[in-house]
């Protein structure tokens, strides 16, 4: 797997590329237009702790920080990247699944007409995408086309947090050697472990350090609660039971639907 990070990603989008990608995949002139009209020419006064104002800025790229529209103009110009490099690409990891609610009944899962299996090669949040591949040469295949891609639309991949899990095939016998993945002829870290969405990715393909990792948190949660809720007079054993409900619980069981054994 290789986890990308993008240098300043919201900061970084091509204004004219972005309305390119909207008029390409059937956005109206009219709408276009007022969006040019919320970002073009922009500029932003900051004050100071003193209410001391300084000089305007302006900016002639990215989408605008903190606006409700952003993320999805953003999603939108990351769809345009996965297009540019969804051709010619190595396959990625076959995921095999059913929609009949009997996904852990095992003699059913394995009734092959009734499954529908796709290929992954990307993991896209906003900002964090993660690059899978059952083969060095396929990762690092896909890598340098979502590179390219990157490129073309003006963004920037962090070479130095960019960085690379490799999880050997269960049970192997053989040492295995950590995968050469690079970018510009810059190789990129091998490491044993990544937090990925919250959750602790590790080489080992085990949920064990992710467990330990949620008892830990959870266990911070709890302390930061001690003294003002759970050891509170004032507060009745219901608000307790509520705090602990709202709060704890889903910091321990953050992520548990994707857990496996």
């Amino acid at each position: 797997m290789a986890f990308i990070d993008l240098t300043k990603a919201f900061d970084s989008v091509n204004r004219q590329a972005l309305w390119l990608v909207l008029a390409k995949i059937g956005f109206p002139e009219k709408y276009i237009r007022v969006l040019r009209l919320l970002h073009d020419n922009m500029s932003a006064t900051v004050l100071s702790a003193v209410e001391t104002k300084l000089n305007p800025s302006g900016s002639s790229q990215e989408v605008k920080q903190g606006c409700v529209i952003a993320p999805t103009l953003f999603s939108i110009f990351v769809a345009a990247i996965l297009h540019l490099t969804s051709k010619h690409l190595p396959q990625g990891v076959n995921i095999m699944y059913r929609t009949d609610g009997q996904l852990l009944n095992i003699n059913r899962f394995r009734a092959k007409g009734q499954t529908t299996t796709i290929s992954i090669m990307e993991l896209q949040y906003a900002d964090d995408n993660a690059l899978v591949a059952l083969s060095e040469e396929d990762l690092q295949g896909i890598l340098l086309a979502f590179a390219k891609a990157y490129k073309q639309l003006g963004l920037a991949i962090n070479i130095k947090k960019t960085q690379i899990l490799h999880q050997p095939p269960p049970n192997s016998s053989t040492t295995v050697l950590p995968p050469n993945i690079s970018i510009d002829n810059i190789r990129l870290e091998n490491v044993d472990y990544f937090p990925y969405l919250g959750s602790l990715l590790s080489s080992k393909a085990v949920m064990d350090d992710e467990i330990h990792h949620r008892l830990s948190c959870a266990s911070g949660a709890f302390s930061r609660l001690r003294k003002r809720v759970f050891e509170n007079r004032d507060l009745q054993a219901k608000t307790n039971i509520l705090v602990y409900k709202a709060v704890v619980l889903p910091t321990l069981l953050y992520g548990s639907e994707a857990w496996t054994t």
